[in-house]
């Protein structure tokens, strides 16, 4: 099913009458408020099999995309994985250039091309690095959460 497409609308609307139908009366208004039909996502412009072999192989790619202001950037990265966030195919990876770790939209990545580095011995680690970053990141904000409330 593709987010956005007429497929994925009307899988939406015919799941919706089947779970209208079997809640009963009762809870149909609760699934109607709930269900929205898909967004529509950014068309990639560049083949992902290549950024998919980057990730298995561990080799570095160099990319061109635009960041958040639409400015130009160009980058090497060490792809770790790809993510997909409610919005958006999301690229994780190393920067080399900042030498940190980052995250690309993949539907803003202009070019890509295979770059010279490997970076296989150090995938786990960054991997692992990446990690507890986020896991360090995610319990500050429910700490903040949790003092605001």
């Amino acid at each position: 099913m593709l987010p956005g497409s007429v497929t994925g609308l009307w899988t939406g609307l015919v799941l919706l009458r089947v779970a209208h139908a079997l809640a009963g009366p009762r809870h149909q208004s609760r699934i109607e408020r709930s269900w929205r039909p898909p967004e529509p996502h950014a068309a990639n412009t560049i083949h992902l099999d290549l950024l998919r072999e980057a990730c298995r192989d561990e080799f570095s790619v160099r990319i061109a995309n635009r960041d958040a202001k639409g400015r130009r950037t160009a980058r090497e990265i060490l792809p770790l994985g790809l993510s997909y966030s409610p919005k958006t195919l999301m690229l994780v990876g190393w920067c080399v250039l900042r030498e940190a770790h980052r995250t690309f939209e993949v539907p803003r990545i202009e070019a890509l091309e295979r770059g010279g580095r490997s970076f296989r011995p150090r995938r786990v680690q960054l991997l692992r690095d990446y990690v507890t970053l986020r896991t360090a990141e995610w319990k500050r904000q429910e700490e903040e959460a949790r003092l605001r409330s």
